[in-house]
């Protein structure tokens, strides 16, 4: 473990890993050790992190935002969404997304050779075209496709089944289509 306060701050792991190891050595007291680890806890569950860009300074060029401007900016957004929205990733539709079909879509994907022997299904967001509305069309207009239309995202398992369905969604894809 590498943290040197004169070098770079530590992260939430890094931290909590440094105060077992000093409740091990008895440094510090259960009590000292509770309130530090209750401090020192990440508010954002572990499953949150992007992929894509590996670095903020990637960004640099097109945003033109210094890096932490980028990275409190990805945190604001990141918060919103999953305070508005993260029951829709950390609550399962349990007939259908339990751990034994969960391991039976696994290996049907990966039997017809896909890299992954954990992927279970696939992303699909269908826009679906609507006739232009006689108010607020921006609202639902869809620049990429050039049609006014909702737009839905859903989780498909190999079996044909909808394990999840998100929408439909205008405004949104407006903005996101721009």
């Amino acid at each position: 473990m590498s943290c040197v306060p004169s070098t770079k701050m530590c992260s939430f792991k890094e931290a909590r890993e440094m105060l077992l190891l000093s409740h091990d050595m008895n440094v510090i007291s259960d009590e000292e050790l509770l309130l530090l680890l209750e401090e020192n806890t990440s508010r954002n569950p572990e499953f949150r992190r992007t992929a894509y860009p590996c670095r903020y300074s990637d960004l640099i060029p097109r945003f033109g935002r210094p890096v932490p401007e980028l990275s409190m900016i990805t945190n604001c957004v990141i918060d919103h969404l999953y305070n508005n929205h993260g029951h829709r990733i950390t609550q399962w539709n349990h007939q259908i997304l339990n751990p034994p079909l969960l391991q039976t879509y696994a290996d049907a994907i990966a039997e017809q050779g896909a890299p992954l022997d954990n992927c279970f299904g696939f992303i699909d967001g269908t826009v679906r075209p609507i006739p232009r509305p006689v108010e607020l069309q921006e609202v639902v207009f869809n620049g990429h496709k050039r049609v006014h239309s909702i737009k839905f995202q859903s989780m498909t398992v190999p079996s044909g089944l909808i394990a999840n369905l998100f929408g439909p969604l205008g405004k949104l894809t407006f903005f996101l289509s721009r």
